[in-house]
């Protein structure tokens, strides 16, 4: 499984990524962006290339930290306990 990663986008629309990121990301199996997209149009735009598990982060919109967890996620029987880096220490583990 080929799994991008990625964090503080900073940018309020998924056409201000560049091509070299959206490229690389839609040739990903999983895509985990791990907050501050700052916007939905973002994460939404991210979802049209693939899988997307994703956590908020604090600079993200109030619409985003309804919508995404602040620390965790489970994928595939594999449990994240993770989170923006203003929330402290990640692990995983088998569920």
């Amino acid at each position: 499984m080929r799994i991008g990663v990625l964090s503080d986008t900073h940018v309020s629309s998924f056409a201000e990524l560049s091509d070299k990121i959206v490229i690389t990301l839609a040739e990903m199996d999983m895509i985990i962006h791990a907050g501050d997209f700052t916007t939905r149009e973002v994460l939404d735009g991210l979802k049209q290339l693939g899988k997307v598990s994703a956590v908020c982060g604090n600079m993200d919109s109030n619409e985003l930290k309804r919508l995404l967890p602040e620390r965790e996620f489970t994928h595939g029987g594999w449990e994240a306990d993770w989170g923006y880096s203003w929330l402290g220490q990640s692990s995983w583990h088998r569920g």
